[in-house]
């Protein structure tokens, strides 16, 4: 009874039980935990069916076990199951207590008597035996289950965020990171749908949401944030947004409405760096748990570091992209310097652009033949029908072709169509064969590229996709300016050289083909080539003129330079070679006069001429040479020979000094073969060896035709420098020469 009433109000449970666990006494504290009265509990109770069943397998298997082996239990961790079903957890420590039994004097005597009567009778019924019971103390352990709990969660979310951490370090691109995010959110059980979107605009663009089906993701589009005032608010605010009840979710936030799935919670996470929000993590669940203190500390912290990677991804991303972005214009400036005409680089410009930034491309100037110059598609096969329905195809409103017809109206501004439609076509006026031809090149996106150099538009580069499926937008805008702009000071400027290469070609011409004596004994050949890819003028000249009735006078000259101001020079030489020659003081003095001429005129310093002059009659041959390859004559058996006489130093070195004349015979059918370095000597073939190579071909075929012999020559018909060759054939002959 002291017992009883010592601890029957005590702070922590308290019970007697007999050995079998039989409950004999409890205090109000236990009895509260169990929902039961003292009276429905001792006597009628055992204290392991108060447990829970795992509870209850411990207190059979290690807690009874140890109590009847030791004595005495400590500190084990019971979970109560009270008459409601509700758990309590308790930390028990129990005891067994061992009492001796004690009678006063006046019964000893009746005790003894019983005990002696049982033992004749064979009833052995021990009463002068110690009693055995089992002390238990319980103390309520529920808030530090609880807060045990919220430790482990604690520990848990920490290691989580390390490895999220160490996720996010190794996550270099930005789909890596989206990958992250993905695991350790959706895949963490934090959520089991929802999506991560980046601001673009006043819209969200999706960049991966689970279920990842078609319908969710265009249920999930926002294309206008201001109309979803809880979004709109929690962006704006940089503030994170949870929502635990359904009628909120529905009303507030309905694209998060998607078939199959019961949304009971949202987490909006914002993601902002540098106090702007980039974009928004939603985080939805259908458990019916509420966010917890620590899971929403562990979401906001997740946002943040999200947010801080995708800022890093993107502008490594950036700089990988701008790197390859950078080495792609320099392939296509290489590409492009490769030609030199307007045309073909117009040609490698979309060749160049196909595939890499489009599936067809086209480049348009103002011409009447409706103007498409270029043409790429990635199927070959559609490049002659992109061609055709240029032409063909028109929109509603205007007469200009496909790609035209997508022109803006400003045709200096850069036009995107991230969407091409049908109706923006105008196909009443083409045949059903080229409707049809029109399904295969209907684009998918478009840009227009105005191509402007100093000032004036050069061209227009068209771009399309369709098979990629790529869009083009605001973003793509930069690069392609950049692309736009070199690709319309390389045409520009082919366009400047085939203006200037045709002037010059046609003032060289003036100067180069003017008609050739006609005489019956002298057959003359003459050859001019360009050095390089295109060009068709230089400073090498020659001609050939009547002095007199009877002497022909010919000359090949090589003036310093190319193009216009060689050209120039090389004009001005020959017309004064001209004049001299025609005084008759014979080739020395002709030069020795040239020489002092060139000294007067810019660049035509170093130029070389070789003078000779013919009489038909004898065929006797005057010549000189300042500082030019040596004629090479070959006799009508085949024997050739440089003329190596009569030389003297290039004009302008020593303008005073005289100049040498050497004189030989040139046989019946001799042949005189005239002609610059150009012919002879590359940059791997040393001059004697390209006048040995002339020689001996010359010595094979004596008749050998001059584009013949300089394709022999040179070994590859590839020449970096001008080629000019001039030919006489003596034949002696009484008919009068005429001019």
């Amino acid at each position: 009874m002291g017992l009883e009433l010592r601890f029957h109000d005590a702070p922590c449970g308290f019970l007697i039980t007999d050995p079998d666990g039989l409950i004999e006494q409890v205090n109000s504290r236990f009895a509260a935990w169990t929902g039961f009265t003292a009276d429905e509990l001792v006597g009628r109770q055992y204290f392991e069916d108060l447990l829970t069943v795992g509870s209850r397998i411990y207190y059979q298997t290690h807690f009874a076990p140890t109590l009847g082996l030791q004595g005495m239990v400590r500190d084990v961790a019971l979970e109560l199951s009270g008459c409601d079903g509700r758990p309590v957890l308790a930390i028990a420590n129990a005891e067994v207590h061992q009492a001796t039994i004690t009678l006063p004097a006046a019964q000893f005597g009746d005790a003894l008597r019983q005990v002696v009567r049982a033992a004749s009778t064979d009833e052995a019924r021990p009463i002068l035996t110690d009693a055995v019971h089992v002390w238990m103390v319980l103390i309520d352990a529920t808030e530090r289950r609880a807060f045990e709990q919220a430790s482990q969660r604690k520990q848990r979310r920490l290691a989580r965020l390390q490895t999220l951490t160490s996720a996010f370090a190794v996550a270099s691109t930005h789909q890596e990171v989206v990958s992250v995010v993905v695991a350790e959110v959706f895949d963490g059980l934090e959520g089991d749908h929802g999506f991560l979107a980046d601001i673009d605009g006043d819209g969200l663009r999706i960049l991966e949401a689970l279920p990842a089906d078609a319908a969710a993701l265009g249920a999930w589009e926002v294309s206008d944030i201001p109309s979803v005032p809880m979004l709109a608010e929690s962006l704006r605010s940089n503030t994170p947004l949870f929502v635990e009840h359904s009628d909120e979710i529905w009303s507030h936030l309905p694209l998060l409405r998607t078939d199959g799935v019961a949304t009971t919670r949202v987490a909006l996470l914002p993601m902002a760096t540098a106090g702007r929000a980039m974009g928004v993590l939603c985080v939805a669940s259908s458990t019916q748990s509420t966010f917890q203190p620590d899971e929403r500390s562990f979401l906001m912290v997740f946002a943040e570091l999200t947010a801080q990677s995708i800022e890093r991804a993107r502008l490594h991303d950036e700089a990988v992209i701008r790197a390859l972005q950078v080495a792609f214009l320099a392939e296509l400036s290489a590409e492009l310097d490769e030609a030199t005409s307007f045309d073909q680089r117009a040609q490698r410009l979309v060749n160049v652009l196909v595939p890499a930034i489009a599936d067809f491309a086209t480049v348009e100037v103002g011409r009447p033949d409706n103007g498409l110059i270029a043409a790429a598609h990635v199927n070959p096969e559609l490049v002659d029908t992109l061609r055709q329905l240029h032409i063909a195809v028109k929109p509603a409103d205007q007469p200009v072709p496909l790609g035209g017809a997508l022109m803006p109206s400003d045709k200096r501004e850069p036009h995107v169509i991230g969407e091409v439609r049908s109706e923006m076509f105008d196909t009443g006026v083409l045949s059903p064969a080229q409707r049809d031809l029109l399904t295969h090149l209907m684009p998918m996106s478009y840009v227009c590229l105005p191509l402007v150099a100093r000032g004036a538009l050069v061209a227009t580069l068209s771009l399309f996709t369709k098979e990629s499926g790529r869009r083009y937008g605001p973003s793509d805008l930069p690069h392609l300016r950049e692309l736009a702009a070199r690709a319309a000071l390389a045409l520009e400027n082919a366009r400047l050289y085939d203006h200037q290469r045709k002037v010059a070609a046609s003032f060289q011409q003036q100067l180069l083909r003017r008609p050739m004596p006609s005489d019956a004994r002298v057959e003359l050949a003459s050859r001019y080539q360009a050095g390089g890819e295109q060009v068709e003028i230089g400073g090498d000249f020659f001609d050939a003129f009547l002095v007199t009735p009877d002497r022909l006078a010919v000359a090949v000259g090589d003036v310093v330079g190319r193009g216009i101001p060689a050209a120039t020079v090389m004009g001005q030489l020959r017309t004064a070679l001209r004049a001299y020659a025609l005084e008759g003081r014979g080739p020395a003095s002709t030069l020795e006069r040239l020489d002092l001429f060139a000294e007067s005129i810019d660049g035509a310093f170093c130029s070389s001429v070789a003078y000779a002059e013919l009489d038909l009659d004898t065929g006797e041959l005057q010549y000189s040479c300042a500082g030019h390859p040596p004629p090479v004559l070959v006799s009508p058996t085949g024997q050739t020979a440089p003329l190596w006489e009569g030389r003297s130093p290039l004009l302008g070195l020593d303008p005073a000094a005289p100049k040498a004349k050497a004189v030989v015979q040139v046989p019946h059918g001799g042949r005189l073969l005239l002609y610059t370095d150009g012919l002879i000597e590359t940059r791997d073939r040393a001059l004697d060896d390209g006048i040995a190579d002339l020689v001996t071909h010359l010595s094979s075929d004596r008749d050998i035709s001059l584009d013949r012999l300089a394709e022999l020559v040179d070994g590859h018909g590839v020449h970096t420098d001008d080629v000019c060759m001039l030919s006489l054939t003596w034949r002696a002959r009484t008919t009068s020469a005429q001019s």
